[in-house]
């Protein structure tokens, strides 16, 4: 049996989905919160078990954790770490890398300067005493909680024995910047499927509108896109910036920030929207930015350039460096050049195909059984 613990995120459901296709009825789902109360993101075959943080439930998670064959961290915080130091066998505990929880603990450039003045309007008590972090002051004002969590955090990563990253040169990086010796296997989360219909739909719809970012969160850089995007005739184009997630101070100076500078054209996305109705609504989409420094969004990026969308990203993240290394045809962020000219035929041809070799439904299958194997038989993939 393999536990897999997820915190209360809007891609659960689909996460539950490919393993119970891939290994059905051998599979126990928990989120871990931090207050009793409904899901923001709920199941809604009810599959999982919500447990309170600090109550009854989590401690009987914590005895039970040796009964699994494996334990599945999807995104590591302080409830899984804690289960992690908590347990006497780290043998089966798998670290499903997002990028998000890997980044956040190491110095790594996430925003530009526009951003860093957004953040500054949205979050000014913040960056009153950011500079007072780790100092007597600073933990006499704010307590030692920050640092807690950190050390609480990098004693689990120690002693975790496997891990997956959403791209294989990522590893080497967090290798680099983290307490981080676990062995490394590939691994890729499913996608809804490639298919002829999906390539049907993206050939006949009438695309002319412009996608930016694929959150409300500041490493984004949204203002950024949005200016390069101001010096441009959009004509009939709408620029659609989702921001249904992320703090809601931030998204708000986006919006009103949005609104200033491209008035009618900029159309937020505040709720948030099932798979296929979100795939409808960028499959309308010819251009998209993702102005991040380092890999986010990684599943917009697929499903943009499975749809023959121009994509522009910032050079220095590593996710254009794999793609580009792959083969794909995407163009960096560099000074005020942006097209909004569709790609040629043979050029959304050319993506379609190293999207396909990447992500196909058979290697990710392959991967995730491989995975599992592995990780039950304790055996060691380097050997």
């Amino acid at each position: 049996m393999i536990l897999h613990l997820f915190h209360d995120e809007k891609f659960t459901a689909g996460i539950i989905d490919f393993f119970e296709k891939l290994y059905p009825k051998a599979n126990n789902y928990v989120v871990i919160t931090s207050a009793k109360g409904r899901l923001k993101y709920p199941d809604p075959l009810c599959r999982v078990q919500v447990v309170c943080y600090k109550s009854n439930s989590f401690k009987q998670l914590l005895a039970s954790v040796a009964d699994y064959d494996a334990i599945f961290l999807h995104y590591l915080d302080k409830f899984k770490a804690e289960l992690i130091n908590s347990s006497p066998n780290y043998d089966r505990f798998v670290w499903m890398i997002w990028g998000g929880d890997a980044y956040k603990l190491f110095d790594i450039k996430l925003h530009d300067e526009e951003t860093e003045i957004v953040n500054r309007k949205s979050q000014e008590p913040f960056w009153l005493f950011k500079g007072l972090k780790n100092t007597a002051l600073g933990d006499k004002l704010f307590g030692k909680s920050s640092t807690n969590h950190d050390r609480l955090i990098f004693d689990a990563i120690r002693k975790i024995r496997y891990c997956t990253t959403i791209l294989p040169c990522e590893y080497d990086l967090f290798k680099a910047n983290l307490p981080l010796s676990a062995i490394y296997i590939p691994f890729s989360y499913g996608l809804k499927e490639f298919n002829q219909k999906g390539r049907q739909h993206a050939d006949t719809n009438e695309r002319i509108n412009i996608l930016v970012g694929n959150s409300g969160y500041p490493s984004n850089n949204h203002m950024t896109a949005l200016r390069l995007l101001s010096r441009l005739e959009l004509g009939k184009r709408k620029v659609i910036v989702p921001l249904s997630y992320g703090p809601n101070r931030y998204i708000e100076e986006v919006i009103k920030g949005g609104k200033q500078i491209l008035l009618h054209a900029f159309a937020p996305i505040t709720e948030f929207l099932s798979f296929d109705e979100y795939y409808k609504l960028v499959s309308g989409c010819s251009v998209c930015i993702m102005n991040h420094y380092r890999q986010q969004g990684m599943g917009n990026i697929i499903i943009l350039l499975w749809l023959g969308a121009r994509l522009y990203m910032r050079s220095e993240n590593i996710a254009f460096q794999y793609l580009i290394e792959n083969g794909a045809i995407v163009f960096p962020i560099d000074g005020d050049e942006i097209s909004l000219d569709p790609l040629t035929e043979d050029q959304k041809e050319q993506n379609r195909s190293v999207m396909e070799r990447l992500y196909n439904h058979d290697l990710i299958i392959e991967k995730a059984r491989n995975l599992i194997k592995i990780v039950t038989s304790g055996s060691n993939p380097i050997n």
